[in-house]
């Protein structure tokens, strides 16, 4: 089976081919629509110039688009159109992404002549085990957000796991997806023969570890926001119970009434009321405070 590339200037193929194009306005999309008839498929894509936000399945008489999506190493989600027919397939998909199938369509089969369903189940499977990579990274990067994620000068963290939180969210969205595409009883299902489906049940089967982890590491980070913002708030209610204190002996003292403005001409008076006294008010509630809150 030919693939053929952006680059490639030939124009007639003999038997089936693969197309890997970059867009859906190259020459390579345009010519390979003409050749697989997929040009109502492609029209009915770029009507509305959209971006697609999640997988989809539309099934023809005489061809099938299957939507996917991948992850970039910056966590994105990126689109990979699978458009198959009789006579070939067309891929279209991002460079990188480009270079991965390209890649995997250039290694040794396990199958004597695999028809493009097989092709097409065998990408899934490795598009599920690229996901995988990404969401092994986030997990890294996880932890190491955690670690710094504590004291008040942890903002930027805790905005950087605000966002990794909402990329986990798109995994976790765009695989239960991609799962329900891969159902048994699904429209997908009834294009495979038996042996087709059972590969399929392993893709499906690592889509659900990706969105299964995705899920628990998005409610870990979640955890871990929560329990950073009840330190903070018990570390400024800390401060704010020390400053109580200081603030009635600041009032206190600062009203100038005629007994007290007689009585603090002294040094002795003022290390006395002014300092030894604030200080003792501050002892008191601090201990006040630690015994209210080991008794609740």
């Amino acid at each position: 089976m030919q693939i053929l590339q952006d680059d490639d200037t030939r124009t007639a193929q003999d038997g089936e081919f693969i197309a890997l194009s970059r867009g859906f306005d190259t020459r390579l999309t345009a010519w390979a629509a003409g050749q697989l008839d997929l040009a109502d498929s492609i029209r009915a894509h770029t009507r509305h110039g959209r971006t697609p936000r999640r997988p989809a399945l539309s099934i023809g008489e005489a061809s099938a688009h299957l939507l996917l999506f991948t992850f970039r190493a910056d966590s994105d989600p990126s689109p990979i159109h699978l458009l198959v027919a009789r006579d070939g397939m067309l891929i279209v998909a991002d460079g990188d992404d480009l270079d991965r199938i390209r890649d995997r369509l250039h290694a040794p089969s396990t199958s004597p002549s695999p028809d493009l369903w097989a092709i097409v189940i065998d990408l899934v499977h490795q598009l599920a085990l690229h996901t995988q990579d990404v969401l092994d990274d986030m997990v890294e990067r996880s932890r190491r957000l955690e670690v710094r994620a504590a004291g008040f000068t942890s903002a930027p963290e805790r905005k950087a796991i605000a966002e990794l939180r909402n990329h986990l969210f798109s995994i976790q969205e765009i695989s239960d997806t991609q799962h329900r595409l891969m159902a048994p009883d699904g429209d997908l299902a009834q294009c495979l023969s038996s042996g087709q489906r059972r590969q399929l049940r392993r893709s499906a089967n690592a889509v659900d570890a990706v969105r299964s982890r995705a899920t628990q590491q998005y409610a870990r980070l979640g955890d871990v926001l929560q329990q950073q913002g009840t330190i903070i708030s018990e570390r400024l209610t800390f401060v704010a119970t020390i400053f109580l204190p200081l603030n009635l002996a600041a009032g206190f003292f600062g009203t100038n009434f005629g007994w007290l403005v007689d009585r603090i001409g002294s040094l002795s008076a003022f290390l006395a009321l002014g300092v030894a006294l604030p200080l003792l008010l501050v002892l008191v509630t601090i201990v006040l405070t630690h015994r209210v809150a080991r008794s609740s």
